[in-house]
């Protein structure tokens, strides 16, 4: 409701005082739309992806292409992970678990589970 009685629409009547009246009130919104916008941007300056936007620019100038590079290093990673996936599938791969369980009494216990084999801790201090 208080949009529309500061509406430049809800200004009746004719004339130079009405239109006037029109005039400062679509003023008045003008500003507060600019207001709202200077928020947005100075909000949008301050994410990491507007950081990343202006690093990508400066590098480009300088010939590099980050964007490129980091695609690079994430395939490479990518690649890595794949391959011990697979490691892991054919039973080449080391595997261990790790638990630290307190018993009733309250001791500690630490069972470390090595390719299927438990190896037990008793009174572990753990900090």
């Amino acid at each position: 409701m208080d949009d529309w009685e500061s509406s430049p629409d809800s200004v009746k009547g004719e004339g130079a005082g009405a239109e006037l009246v029109r005039t400062i009130r679509k003023i008045a919104q003008i500003k507060n739309r600019l207001e709202t916008i200077k928020k947005e941007m100075t909000a949008l300056k301050q994410s990491e992806l507007y950081h990343l936007m202006i690093k990508i620019e400066e590098e480009k100038k300088a010939g590099r292409d980050i964007l490129a590079e980091m695609a690079r290093e994430i395939n490479k990673e990518i690649k890595i992970a794949e391959e011990k996936l697979d490691k892991l599938k054919a039973g080449i791969g080391v595997f261990a678990l790790a638990f630290l369980v307190k018993t009733a009494e309250g001791k500690n216990i630490f069972i470390l589970k090595f390719n299927g084999t438990a190896l037990i801790g008793v009174g572990l201090q753990c900090t």
